[in-house]
């Protein structure tokens, strides 16, 4: 299907609408019962009339991965699909980030060992590094399940390795280009493990309001084990910044939090103390790392976790920015207007204030955003109401659409098929 341009003579702004946009927002107003109402409408509408300008830039590498290895599912924990895709969408929802982490690809003499905990038998694995390469930007998530006792729901290990070559070799391996962390101010892994317990009775539904009361939430648990992974509680970097029992990062101090100001962290050194208190979007929220999870109960990563995250060294991306290739643009807007009243969303389906809904405060705040990251939007900022936001939207996309034909507008011809 053709896609068409609008550019101003002097080059300075360009507008693009793809007509396969202006299809799927159709298909979706006929066909989507759920969505038939004036502020998803004048939404989209919206959206379509500003017609996703475009600065014709290419997409950068998008920033880590994580790749879900089921080889140690030995016991079929996860061969219910529902699993899965419940496991999915958790680790989606902390994976917020655009640091680009080197590839490790063994070659000549030099080689590398990766050493992981199996989950299903709880003893260490030797990965012959020859049969190991892993890409740039993933982070290989191995995940299985064996019996834990009667007190824990799961465990996260990181995963360590073994490198012998030349000095830069060593360090593609240990530190994966992120300088830092050789200095305990970054984390930059290259895989970790999951182990869940079967004993326990589990839920891989997408209504966090249906969990039974006797049930733990997969989604949860998954995405608290995955923070573990990227460091919190496990770090270098993490260890790096507490004092006398309390974490000091910078940016989780500046979040803080209304029932643990000191960010005092439990005895075991992996969570916060007490029942830690959060935000997420803007609402009051326990944290996602506190030590209990309690049955019933659907978590979600806080901006006070996020922070501490962003203080172990990962690099946030911008609101809007779905695909975490460091801007906001073209094909985020596409996601957003596709994903647009998801219910069990993560990031990278537009989910920019983390409560699993693609929203009108995600859309305010990606097209805030778009361009760049000029004007970025807190946790705290104030996001109009719906009505008022269609209004200006609406306005807004007719101004520009006037703004850009009155410039002396043209059309270039077309842009792509």
């Amino acid at each position: 299907m053709a896609s068409w341009g609008i550019a101003r003579a002097d080059g300075r702004q360009q507008w693009r609408c793809e007509s396969i946009l202006v299809v799927m927002f159709i298909h979706r107003q006929i066909f989507s019962c759920n969505s038939w109402s004036i502020a998803a409408i004048c939404w989209r509408v919206w959206v379509v009339i500003c017609l996703l300008g475009s600065q014709g830039a290419a997409a950068a590498v998008a920033g880590p991965i994580l790749v879900v290895d089921y080889s140690y599912d030995t016991t079929g924990f996860f061969n219910d699909p529902q699993r899965r895709e419940a496991l999915t969408v958790a680790l989606d929802s902390v994976n917020r980030w655009t640091d680009q982490l080197t590839a490790i690809v063994p070659e000549g003499g030099n080689t590398w060992t990766g050493v992981i905990v199996r989950p299903d038998t709880g003893i260490g694995a030797f990965l012959p590094g020859e049969s190991l390469s892993v890409p740039a930007n993933v982070i290989r998530v191995y995940v299985g399940a064996r019996n834990l006792g009667t007190n824990f729901l799961a465990s996260a290990d990181r995963a360590f390795s073994i490198a012998s070559g030349t000095p830069a070799w060593v360090d593609t391996v240990r530190y994966r280009g992120q300088a830092g962390t050789a200095t305990n101010s970054d984390f930059s892994p290259w895989g970790g493990t999951i182990t869940f317990n079967p004993n326990f009775s589990w839920y891989a539904g997408d209504d966090g309001q249906s969990i039974p009361a006797d049930s733990y939430d997969l989604f949860t648990v998954a995405a608290h084990e995955m923070a573990h992974l990227l460091g919190f509680g496990t770090a270098e970097s993490f260890n790096a910044q507490i004092t006398n029992g309390n974490f000091t990062g910078p940016a989780a101090l500046a979040v803080g939090s209304p029932n643990n100001p000191s960010l005092a962290v439990a005895a075991d050194g992996d969570h916060w103390a007490g029942v830690t208190a959060s935000t997420v979007a803007g609402q009051p929220a326990n944290s996602l790392l506190n030590a209990i999870i309690g049955p019933g109960q659907r978590l979600r990563l806080t901006d006070l976790d996020a922070a501490v995250l962003d203080d172990l060294g990962w690099d946030p991306a911008i609101r809007g920015d779905a695909d975490r290739d460091g801007d906001v643009d073209f094909e985020d807007m596409f996601t957003l207007v596709n994903e647009y009243g998801r219910q069990h969303a993560g990031w990278s389906h537009g989910d920019n204030d983390g409560d699993g809904v693609v929203g009108f405060a995600d859309a305010f705040e990606a097209t805030n955003n778009y361009g760049g990251g000029a004007g970025a939007i807190s946790a705290s900022s104030p996001v109009p109401e719906p009505a008022a936001y269609v209004a200006w939207g609406l306005a807004a996309g007719w101004a520009a659409w006037a703004w850009s034909a009155a410039a002396g507008g043209k059309q270039v011809g077309y842009i792509g098929s």
